[in-house]
């Protein structure tokens, strides 16, 4: 009996046993979070795919263990309406799988990288001002399986607004006024404009919709520099973009002398000096730059154009001054005269009577005003004799408005030249244009002593 106990001891012992052993390959756990840069402003468009992955695989045998590396989030950078993931990885690594989420949401899948060295990540899908949250988690591929590493550390980021900019900013003088003009590249509500004098900080003066700005509180020869700043509007708050770099301008007054060769222009052979703003354009007032005490003139008359204008005499050059328009007449001479009698007012052809007359030529051609049916009375003017003012129809004389009828008579003495030409050439102003009165207004607009009926009748 004892020998049979013994055998069945040994023939069990002679039996193999296979062990099982299970071991999880990875733990799909949450890890501790930290909370990225912030910043401010699309949908989420991408593939979506719920729950987090987590693999564990059983091996029978020896105890074999296979485990996917595990990336950490470097960092998450809102720019042009974006988000830019950043990480870096350590361990076994095939890919990445990228996970998102938002406030009170799970984490979804958004996008599966299968290049290892791909370490950044764009996420286009976003809403300007909404707060994303990512993670990373690396995978591993062998033998057909995938292995799944540990999550990343999450990030979280609030997406920016991309506010335009501005390109091709310059800034011109027009007249005594600086212009400023630009363009616009992308999303933009408006602009900020910002000046500075020579030694001053820049301060913002205007806020435009437009993409220009004409800045007229400049003086002359006095350097500004202005900057350009774009905003945009949304959801009710103000974003603000890039200043544009400091451009400066000047508005400036410079003295051109120019000899006329036109033969077709009454000053044929003449030089002409014009005081011209830095875009060309001549100033309006040039007499501010003229000494008065010394200054002379002489008045050219264009009877072709019907009109006179009036030039200083500086350094040998002509400078013009005013211009008028006028009604000369089929009679009116040619040629070069000096003024030699002047009257405050005069009887003239009809009978009528004009004010401020100087008298060109001895024979009876003056400069004066619109003439009066009634001597002395300045409510009695041709009103249609006014409204032919530019045209050929005078008897002989030249007509004009009242001002300049008087700006002849008190700033051009007896003895003043006068040139009468016709002209199709050059001339340094171009032919004013006047509006014309009703019938019922027999007074000249421009005669300083019938102010007040136009003030009475609210007119001019």
């Amino acid at each position: 009996m004892k020998g049979i106990k013994l055998r069945r001891m040994l023939g069990m012992a002679l039996l193999t046993a296979t062990v099982v052993t299970a071991i999880p390959v990875m733990a799909f756990a949450e890890q501790t979070e930290q909370t990225g840069q912030t910043e401010q402003v699309g949908e989420n468009t991408g593939e979506e795919e719920s729950s987090t992955p987590s693999q564990e695989t059983v091996i029978t045998g020896p105890a074999v263990v296979i485990t996917a590396g595990k990336a950490k989030l470097l960092s998450v950078t809102s720019a042009d309406e974006k988000l830019k993931l950043k990480w870096k990885a350590s361990g076994r690594v095939t890919g990445y799988v990228i996970y998102r989420k938002t406030s009170g949401t799970e984490y979804k899948k958004i996008k599966t990288i299968r290049d290892k060295d791909q370490l950044t990540y764009t996420d286009k899908h976003v809403t300007p001002l909404k707060t994303y949250r990512y993670k990373i988690v690396c995978f591993y591929k062998e033998d057909g399986k995938i292995y799944y590493g540990a999550n990343s550390n999450p990030i979280s980021c609030k997406v920016g607004i991309k506010v335009g900019t501005i390109k091709a900013f310059e800034v011109k003088a027009v007249k005594i006024s600086l212009q400023l003009k630009w363009k616009k590249k992308g999303n933009v509500t408006g602009y900020f404009i910002y000046k500075k004098e020579k030694k001053g900080e820049y301060k913002r003066i205007a806020k435009v919709t437009e993409k220009k700005y004409l800045d007229e509180k400049v003086f002359l020869n006095k350097k500004y520099a202005y900057k350009v700043r774009p905003y945009l509007k949304k959801d009710g708050r103000v974003f603000f973009g890039e200043y544009t770099k400091g451009v400066s301008g000047k508005a400036d007054v410079k003295a051109v002398k120019r000899k006329i060769t036109d033969k077709n222009s009454g000053l044929y052979g003449k030089t002409v000096l014009t005081y011209e703003y830095n875009d060309g354009t001549m100033v309006s007032d040039p007499e501010k730059y003229l000494d008065k005490k010394d200054v002379s003139y002489v008045m050219y008359i264009n009877k072709s154009r019907q009109m006179v204008t009036a030039y200083a005499q500086v350094d040998k050059c002509l400078v013009p001054v005013k211009v008028f328009i006028c009604s000369p007449g089929n009679a009116t001479p040619l040629g070069t005269f000096h003024l030699n009698l002047k009257y405050r007012w005069h009887e003239l052809m009809g009978p009528c009577w004009g004010q401020y007359c100087s008298r060109i030529t001895t024979d009876g051609v003056y400069f004066h005003s619109i003439f009066s049916s009634k001597p002395n009375d300045n409510k009695t003017m041709s009103v249609s004799a006014y409204n032919k003012l530019g045209t050929t129809c005078s008897h002989g004389c030249v007509r004009l408005q009242a001002y300049a009828a008087k700006w002849i008579y008190e700033n051009c003495p007896i003895g003043t030249t006068v040139v009468i030409y016709n002209g199709s050439g050059y001339e340094p102003f171009k032919k004013p244009v006047i509006g014309k009165v009703p019938y019922w207004h027999t007074w000249d607009p421009t005669d300083d002593t019938a102010k007040y009926l136009c003030k009475e009748h609210k007119c001019h």
